[in-house]
């Protein structure tokens, strides 16, 4: 097991390479030129020669290879460089912002697997009941809307009926818990939404394949409960396949923090990985999305973990 690990925490360089460098050259060969930009925000433009310096001091002067080997060097020297933006190190911007958005993933997580693995259960056990019935709808109602259109909805409707709406200044779960919850928690329903109705119809369909097989019939006959038989026998195995669409969808909650946290304004990852492309800020975004990738190779690698023990057959020599 512990071969096993360190072989695939080696795999995160190669796709940190390929992921950095793919990056690095699709923003900087998109349409636009950050230093006028800059200029622009600077005081409504410049001249050639502030262009000029400004172009230097960013390294934009150079050809793009060179620029790569430039901040390569500095990222194998743990320098992230500094925001085109605001002049601050781009490091301590993802350290800021990042356990915002990994908390909020995580919360949407929760809820996603909360409601999807019961009602899946209950689908494929009450098959073909009101039950199961209710169960279908839902899923397949939360994985057709829209993240943005229910985030709107979420937003206006209980701002009309109880004039209500989430806090607007960010409070860490340390710092004030329940504010902290009330602002997360919208937020982290429509980021789940579609992650529950797609594992609630996957748990539903992989437990109707496991409850049809023939050690649970032989369960069923030596005179098991019922309970003993879903909950003990056919769980078990049923959610192997659940586990490894949840490590697959994991990417689309971080990506969908993107838009998510841009509606609700919540300060996190994603709302700056956005400000950053319409920006053009290239080293913030850089770092972004490396962060992103590592984190998804990570939860691929807690998945792959995960299916030991789920199946004591599974095992990593």
């Amino acid at each position: 097991m512990g071969k096993y690990i360190v072989r695939r925490l080696f795999l995160l360089v190669p796709v940190a390479i390929v992921v950095y460098t793919l990056t690095f050259v699709f923003i900087r060969v998109a349409p636009g030129d950050i230093v006028d930009l800059m200029l622009d925000q600077g005081g409504g433009g410049g001249t050639r020669v502030a262009a000029e310096k400004l172009r230097a001091q960013l390294h934009l002067d150079k050809p793009i290879y060179q620029q790569y080997f430039i901040y390569s060097w500095g990222l194998l020297r743990g320098d992230l460089g500094v925001s085109f933006r605001d002049g601050k190190p781009v490091s301590s911007e993802l350290a800021r912002r990042a356990p915002i958005t990994l908390e909020l993933t995580m919360m949407a997580l929760v809820l996603a697997l909360l409601i999807s693995i019961p009602a899946g259960v209950v689908s494929a056990v009450k098959q073909d009941t009101p039950a199961d019935y209710v169960s279908r709808v839902g899923a397949v109602f939360f994985l057709s809307m829209p993240s943005f259109w229910l985030a709107l909805l979420i937003l206006i409707f209980p701002a009309i009926w109880w004039g209500y709406s989430p806090p607007v200044v960010y409070k860490s779960l340390l710092e004030d818990p329940v504010t902290n919850l009330r602002q997360l928690l919208p937020p982290a329903f429509v980021l789940g939404s579609a992650y529950a109705g797609i594992l609630a119809r996957f748990t539903r369909s992989s437990l109707l394949e496991v409850l049809r097989q023939d050690y649970i019939r032989t369960a069923r006959a030596k005179g098991l409960t019922e309970r003993a038989v879903i909950y003990v026998h056919a769980m078990k195995n049923g959610l192997i396949p659940v586990v490894t669409m949840a490590g697959l969808q994991s990417a689309t909650l971080l990506s969908g923090a993107v838009i998510v946290e841009s509606i609700f304004n919540v300060p996190g990852l994603g709302n700056l990985t956005m400000g950053s492309i319409f920006q053009r800020d290239y080293a913030q975004l850089q770092a972004n999305v490396l962060f992103f990738a590592v984190v998804v190779v990570m939860i691929n690698l807690l998945v792959d973990l995960s299916y030991a023990w789920l199946d004591p057959r599974v095992r990593y020599s």
